[in-house]
C-alpha cells in the first residue's frame, strides 16, 4: 500500500486529527531461564518460614519447609508494616514482587504439584497498600490456586470491595494461565485467557504486584511460576500503518485500519449494511511469530494466524461467548509505505505523469509541496493528456473550448497494485467559487472508447472536497 506524504493546492482548509490512545501491548517479563532471580525485576517478601524464591528447571519456585516463627523476615523496608500484619497469622509465606509498577496487567502460569499439602495457596495479585495512617490499609484483587480440605480450586478474592467470584474446579499437577488487567477503574481477571470476573476500584494505584504462596495449615509447600508477562500502555504498535481485509464464507467482511495506536473498523453485512467504528483501542498479544491477537474493550477477540492467512473473531457478551456474533475469516494484510514527500527539486517522472486542460496548469513543486493551479479557459489554453490516456485509445481528446472548468492533474504512472492512497492537502482561503480537489480512479478505455455517455461509468471511485463560497 502506498502513502503520499504531502500535497498542497494553490486554489486554507486544514484537516487534522488528535488521538488519545489507550492501547496496550503484552511484553515478556521473565521466563526464569537463567540460573538466578533477576533482582532488577523482582523483590522478595518472606516470613514465618518462607524460603527465598529460586529457579529450577525453567520455573520460579515459591516454597517453605513449614512454619518457622523464629525465621527473620526478608523484605524491603516499605513492606515492614505489611509483614508485621501478616506475621500474626503464623502461616509460612513467600512473595515475588514485581518491581516495575508502571504496568497495567500481569500474566503468569502457575502450578501446584501433585501431592501438595492441604492448605496450600498460590496466587497472582494487585494490591494498593497504604501504611501512612495509624493502621495499614489494603485494597486489591487476586486470582490463584487453592488446595484445601482435599479440593483444588481456582479462587478469586478482593479486599476493599465486594466481589462474588465463584470458585472453579481445578487439578493438582496442571499448569494454569492467570491474568489481571487494570484499565482505568476496572480490574479484570482471566483464567486461561478467558475473562472470569471484574471489579471496580476508584483511583486504584497498585504498589504491590506479586505472585505469592503460603500454607494456612502451617505446613511445607512447593509451587511453580513460569512465563510472566506484563501489559504496558503505548501510543503505537507494530500494527500501525497496516490495513487488514477480512472476509468470510458467510458473506460478511471487515476492514481494520491501524494507525497511531488505534484502529478503525469498517464492517459490511448484506443484511445490516455498513458499520464504521473509529478510534478503537485494543490489547495486542503477540503469541508467536505467526500467531497474535487483539482484544477490544468489550472483550471481543480477533485471533490471527499469518502462516495460513486465517483468523477468528470471538464475540463475548458479559464474558460469555456469543456464537451468533463469532465468525472465522481469511485475511490479507497490506502495509502503508511512504511514496513521495515532494522534497526534491524536480518531480519524480518515474512515479508521476501530468495533465492539464481548459486553462489548467500542470502541478509544479513549490516549497516541498505540489501546487495545483489554473486560469480562465481561452483560445490559447494548451490541453495535455497523460501517457496512460493516450495509450488507452486512438480517439483521446481532453478539454473543450467551451468549458469553464480548468483542470490540473497528477497521475500515478503505476497504479495497478495500489490498495489505498493517503495524502495531506489544503485549499487556501479566497479561492474562486466551486473550486475543488478530488481523488479519482478511472478506467480510461471505458471513458475514451465508448462515447460521451460513458464518463460516469468509467469512474471506479471518486472523493471530492469543494470550496463553495455560496454556502
Amino acid at each position: 500500500m502506498l502513502r503520499i506524504s504531502l500535497l498542497s493546492l494553490s486554489f486554507s482548509l486544514a484537516l487534522t486529527q488528535s488521538l488519545f490512545s489507550t492501547t496496550y501491548v503484552w511484553e515478556d517479563y521473565d521466563d526464569f531461564s537463567v540460573s538466578t532471580l533477576d533482582t532488577n525485576k523482582w523483590g522478595v517478601i518472606m516470613f514465618n518460614g518462607g524460603i527465598e524464591p529460586y529457579h529450577q528447571n525453567g520455573s520460579l519456585i515459591l516454597s517453605s519447609n513449614g512454619q518457622d516463627l523464629n525465621a527473620i523476615p526478608q523484605n524491603e523496608s516499605q513492606w515492614n508494616d505489611l509483614v508485621s500484619e501478616f506475621k500474626q497469622w503464623e502461616d509460612p509465606e513467600v512473595f515475588s514482587v514485581i518491581k516495575d509498577t508502571n504496568i497495567f496487567g500481569v500474566q503468569a502460569s502457575i502450578l501446584m504439584p501433585t501431592g501438595s499439602a492441604d492448605g496450600t495457596f498460590i496466587d497472582l495479585s494487585f494490591h494498593e497498600v497504604d501504611s501512612t495512617g495509624q493502621e495499614l490499609t489494603m485494597r486489591g484483587i487476586g486470582i490463584g490456586l487453592s488446595h484445601q480440605n482435599g479440593n483444588t480450586q481456582i479462587v478469586m478474592e478482593a479486599e476493599g470491595a465486594t466481589f462474588n467470584g465463584e470458585p472453579i474446579s481445578a487439578n493438582l499437577g496442571q499448569m494454569y494461565n492467570l491474568s489481571i488487567i487494570r484499565k482505568e477503574d476496572i480490574c479484570s481477571i482471566f483464567l486461561n485467557e478467558q475473562k472470569v470476573g471484574s471489579i471496580s476500584f476508584v483511583n486504584f494505584q497498585p504498589n504491590l504486584i506479586s505472585v505469592g504462596a503460603y500454607n494456612e495449615s502451617k505446613g511445607a509447600f512447593s509451587t511453580e511460576v513460569d512465563d510472566v508477562r506484563v501489559l504496558r500502555q503505548t501510543t503505537t504498535t507494530s500494527l500501525d500503518g497496516s490495513i487488514f481485509s477480512l472476509s468470510s464464507i458467510d458473506g460478511v467482511s471487515e476492514t481494520l485500519s491501524f494507525e497511531n495506536g488505534t484502529f478503525t473498523s469498517t464492517f459490511v453485512d448484506s443484511t445490516e449494511g455498513t458499520i464504521v467504528t473509529a478510534d478503537q483501542s485494543y490489547i495486542l498479544d503477540s503469541i508467536s511469530s505467526n500467531s497474535w491477537k487483539i482484544t477490544l474493550n468489550d472483550g471481543d477477540v480477533y485471533s490471527f494466524d499469518s502462516s495460513t492467512g486465517t483468523g477468528t473473531l470471538t464475540d463475548y457478551e458479559n464474558g460469555v461467548i456469543d456464537t451468533s456474533g463469532t465468525w472465522t475469516f481469511t485475511y490479507t494484510r497490506n502495509t502503508w509505505m511512504d511514496y513521495d514527500d515532494f522534497s526534491g527539486s524536480t518531480l519524480d517522472t518515474t512515479k508521476w505523469d501530468l495533465s492539464q486542460w481548459d486553462g489548467g496548469i500542470v502541478p509544479a513543486l513549490e516549497g516541498s509541496r505540489l501546487k495545483f493551479s489554473g486560469q480562465a479557459n481561452s483560445s490559447s489554453s494548451v490541453n495535455i493528456a497523460t501517457s496512460a490516456m493516450l495509450a488507452s485509445s486512438s480517439n483521446v481528446s481532453v478539454g473543450s473550448s467551451s468549458s469553464t472548468s480548468p483542470h490540473s492533474i497528477l497521475e500515478f504512472k503505476e497504479s495497478q497494485n495500489l490498495k489505498g492512497i493517503e495524502l495531506t492537502f489544503s485549499i487556501p482561503s479566497g479561492v474562486p467559487n466551486q473550486m475543488g480537489f478530488g481523488l479519482y480512479a478511472i478506467a480510461y478505455q471505458t471513458m475514451f472508447n465508448s462515447g460521451g455517455d460513458s464518463e460516469e461509468s468509467a469512474i471506479r471511485f471518486n472523493f471530492d472536497v469543494w470550496a463553495d463560497n455560496s454556502l
